[in-house]
């Protein structure tokens, strides 16, 4: 699959007038990336290609047939997002002006109902109801302004107005940046006796930059410590010297089990001790651990090994008729797709590319509870998937090593600040990157999964894709 290919996967099917305007702007900036907006100009293609001086028969022959070829491929990539009524209005039609203008014709909406619903999608939108990011509410202002204006020639709003409407839609946190903003700027340009312009009026883009600077500001006071679904190990359990004599950590010489056996004994008829040992008698193989059917909720669970002392995991899901060490065991080989964590983390070193591994000296991770982890590492992580029964790879990069946390999270946020687009569906969630991966997410027991690979005898051929 071609990125073309892909990218048409994302535009909504073409089939009534209320998916004209979208399916238009959609349609057109993918034709005009990939080189094909020049046949969208009217009258520039009608009658095929202008004549060049000097041309030979032979090349002009030549550039006749790309010039056809290019309509037909564009006229496809079109018929491929409209609905059955559409594609017969395309019938017959050799150049991607006249098939733009047949659509046009028959989808374009009109009247006042339309603009109303328009205008009012337009005036209720403010940063609070965009995620609370100023590039969302830009972005929206201006597909919302964009859709207004194709109406009719006679609908355009003025820069001053579009302005306003974005700083007042700004959230009390900007009350600040407001007032200097007004101070520093004009939304009307001042202009002296004679009509000449003194200072020049503010733009859109010129307040929406603004606006980010203020933004990152902002962030950088509200984000001390990076947030994430982590395993932690602390308190007592810190490993010191090793031991002279077993050279295993955690205890000294003097509490050494192989130096004086009595200790040991001693200690499995304890609590703790006794809490141990049934831990170690229901271990179980990881790759026998069959797939669940119950569901779960999120929650807080003590981690098997560290019982009796401060160390804590948070697992991601409680999955019934499965042992505590056998739900760690599960999701430690498994990939979740977590809306909650904010980079992406795994348990595995053998997941990372080597030569990108290196050092973490960044912030210590906090999860549900204020418990802190130490991070060691940090590089690119590769995540082989079934696609269509192919194998693909993802390439996750500033992937956090950490091997106490027993679990492997791809950070929802990270996948969209590549570009990747998330969307719900009944079963599950699917997620299309920027280079034209596009995988599913199953959810079991309250978690989605990423479908792994399985490796065959025969290898299907596959690509690397970047997050």
């Amino acid at each position: 699959m071609d990125k073309i290919t892909a990218n048409l996967e994302l535009i909504p099917t073409l089939d009534s007038p209320n998916d004209w305007i979208r399916w238009e702007r959609q349609v057109t900036e993918l034709l005009g990336f990939s080189g094909y907006g020049r046949y969208l100009e009217k009258g520039s293609n009608c009658n095929g290609i202008t004549a060049i001086e000097n041309e030979t028969d032979k090349e002009k022959t030549l550039r006749q047939e790309t010039w056809e070829n290019n309509q037909d491929k564009a006229l496809w990539y079109m018929k491929a997002r409209c609905g059955a009524n559409a594609k017969e209005l395309l019938v017959g039609k050799t150049t991607v002006a006249s098939g733009m203008a047949a659509l046009r014709e028959r989808f374009r909406p009109t009247g006042s109902a339309v603009f109303q619903n328009l205008h009012q999608a337009y005036r209720m939108l403010t940063l609070a109801n965009c995620k609370g990011r100023i590039s969302v509410f830009a972005e929206r202002l201006r597909t919302a302004k964009a859709e207004l204006e194709s109406l009719d020639s006679s609908v355009a709003i003025a820069e001053p107005f579009f302005v306003d409407h974005f700083l007042s839609g700004l959230t009390p946190e900007y009350s600040t940046f407001l007032a200097t903003f007004h101070q520093t700027h004009s939304l009307i340009a001042d202009k002296d006796g004679n009509g000449g312009t003194t200072k020049a009026a503010v733009t859109f883009n010129q307040a929406v930059t603004a606006a980010e600077r203020f933004e990152q500001g902002l962030q950088s006071l509200d984000r001390p410590r990076e947030i994430g679904l982590v395993a932690r190990q602390s308190g007592s359990l810190k490993p010191g010297t090793p031991c002279t004599v077993c050279g295993k950590a955690y205890h000294t010489a003097n509490e050494c089990w192989q130096k004086y056996p009595h200790l040991k004994e001693e200690f499995h008829k304890t609590d703790r001790g006794r809490r141990n040992l049934k831990h170690k008698k229901s271990k179980v193989n990881v790759n026998e651990i069959p797939l669940p059917s119950a569901g779960g909720l999120a929650h807080q669970q003590r981690l098997p090994e560290f019982e009796g002392g401060a160390g804590f995991g948070f697992v991601a899901t409680a999955m019934s008729g499965l042992s505590a060490s056998q739900n760690t065991a599960y999701l430690s080989r498994h990939w979740v797709l977590d809306t909650g964590c904010s980079h992406h983390i795994s348990c595995s070193k053998e997941v990372f590319l080597p030569e990108t591994l290196r050092p973490y000296t960044g912030p210590p991770m906090i999860g549900l509870g204020g418990g802190q982890t130490k991070l060691s590492q940090i590089g690119t992580a590769i995540l082989n998937l079934c696609v269509n029964g192919q194998l693909r790879r993802m390439r996750l990069s500033n992937t956090l090593y950490c091997p106490d946390v027993a679990c492997n999270l791809v950070s929802a946020s990270q996948l969209q600040r590549k570009g990747a687009k998330l969307a719900f569906t009944d079963t599950g969630m699917s997620v299309s990157t920027a280079t034209g991966l596009t995988t599913y997410c199953e959810e079991q027991n309250g978690v989605y999964l990423f479908n792994l690979w399985q490796p065959v005898t025969g290898l299907a051929a596959y690509s690397l894709n970047q997050d």
